[in-house]
């Protein structure tokens, strides 16, 4: 087996011990689950699934290596979802897919602590593909929410205004501590800071470099992010 998926699996089992040992999360659902989870690093075992969820990070060659495999493999009929937030994996898809079997179940940070489910759908996808979207998340005890294709998870857009204006705040002087609390005290129980630690800065930093090149000169850019 593969460094990476025993990395992987060991992260998987550490998680749903914590979850259990916190009372988040019976044992009944690794019972039942965990005999259908079968890791593996070959695309052959893909051709046969109905349902192929890709969740490649912010890298458009290794996503555009995954759909290729996976157009080429799987039956066309094959419902085909990534979970990808910031970068058009949905058009990279129909290069390489049935344009009506592309869809944008996105899972957000931390995916076995967040109900959300963000449904991106695309203008061409197939209305049964967006009804078995919606009953494929129930079935994973999320909440879906049908959403366009945009730059971004759907939980992510107000987030992101107030992460930059709490950056801009921050360089003036104003502590992250205080931003935060002035956010939680009318919008959000949880201010961007601390909601930005549990998703990652590699996103964000990947997602600034790939703006650079569009980004207006006259706008205000904190540079505070990208150096931690």
């Amino acid at each position: 087996m593969p460094d990476s998926i025993a990395r992987g699996q060991a992260n998987v089992e550490r998680s749903t011990t914590a979850l259990i040992a916190k009372g988040r999360q019976t044992k009944r659902p690794r019972l039942t689950s965990w005999p259908r989870y079968t890791p593996f690093a070959s695309s052959m075992r893909d051709a046969t699934a109905g349902l192929v969820h890709e969740a490649v990070f912010e890298d458009l060659e290794g996503q555009e290596a995954v759909f290729q495999g996976v157009g080429s493999l799987c039956s066309p009929a094959r419902l085909l979802a990534t979970n990808t937030s910031y970068l058009a994996s949905i058009a990279i898809a129909r290069r390489h897919s049935v344009p009506k079997t592309v869809i944008g179940p996105a899972l957000f940070s931390r995916p076995y602590i967040m109900k959300l489910l963000g449904d991106r759908v695309p203008a061409k996808v197939a209305p049964d593909v967006v009804t078995t979207a919606c009953r494929a998340a129930r079935g994973w005890r999320r909440s879906p929410v049908r959403a366009g294709v945009c730059d971004g998870f759907i939980g992510t857009a107000l987030p992101g205004v107030t992460s930059q204006a709490g950056r801009s705040h921050q360089e003036a002087a104003l502590s992250p501590t205080r931003f935060d609390e002035a956010v939680r005290g009318w919008l959000t129980p949880m201010g961007p800071f601390p909601g930005g630690r549990p998703a990652g800065g590699d996103i964000g930093w990947a997602t600034r470099k790939r703006r650079a090149a569009t980004r207006d000169p006259k706008a205000r850019y904190v540079e505070s992010g990208s150096r931690l």
